[in-house]
């Protein structure tokens, strides 16, 4: 059944400059989102369809402390908001230190870039799906998912859980501002807000094998 929308990692005025009249953006909890971003590279990096794709090899047998080099932090925030705050002003964001307060100018830059959206959407993906369709005036379709992260094995951290935890926290600490801030806007699509890190490793310990180095004299 054909939906009549354009998907993918893509920049607002990307989507502009095609002409679409009504865009949306679908969030991910940010913590989540990264180690999902982490497993998906890692696993296709040990398959032979990648052997010769460079940005999927340089993840071949990393663990998630060693590949948290290669990510670029808060890409979500990045993807949403950057190009409205341009270069400079998003990179000066990105290099605080994580946790910082924001000042009352730069959340209201935040506000107003996000405003640019129709809707933003957190939550259940059939939820989501059933009224985006509506809104095109087509039944709602199917949600399916395709290339989820999986494990049959343990997952190497490669370092001890709080530092994963603060690793966590590092990569995502401004995408969950610009989550917390869209959720203040476009609160009838975004039922919770971004986990806290400890809630988010329960979560991925649900769904993987994690393999922490032994803690020393242990």
């Amino acid at each position: 059944m054909g939906v009549p929308f354009i998907s993918g990692h893509i920049e607002l005025n990307s989507m502009r400059r095609i002409n679409r009249n009504f865009i949306f953006s679908v969030l991910r909890d940010p913590c989540l989102r990264v180690f999902s971003h982490y497993t998906y590279f890692a696993q296709r990096a040990e398959m032979a369809a990648f052997r010769d794709v460079p940005e999927v090899r340089r993840f071949a047998g990393l663990s998630f402390a060693a590949a948290a080099a290669e990510l670029t932090p808060n890409t979500m925030a990045r993807l949403l908001i950057g190009d409205h705050l341009g270069p400079g002003r998003f990179a000066r964001l990105a290099a605080l230190p994580p946790g910082s307060p924001l000042s009352a100018a730069d959340l209201g830059a935040i506000d107003a870039a996000l405003k640019r959206f129709d809707r933003i959407y957190a939550g259940p993906l059939d939820r989501i799906a059933a009224d985006v369709a509506a809104l095109a005036g087509v039944p709602a379709p199917p949600v399916q998912r395709v290339r989820e992260s999986r494990s049959s094995g343990e997952i190497e951290i490669g370092c001890g859980e709080e530092e994963f935890r603060a690793l966590l926290f590092a990569h995502t600490w401004l995408d969950a501002v610009v989550m917390e801030r869209a959720r203040a806007l476009f609160g009838a699509f975004i039922p919770e807000g971004p986990m806290t890190p400890d809630a988010a490793v329960e979560q991925i310990r649900a769904r993987y094998r994690l393999r922490f180095p032994p803690r020393a004299g242990g």
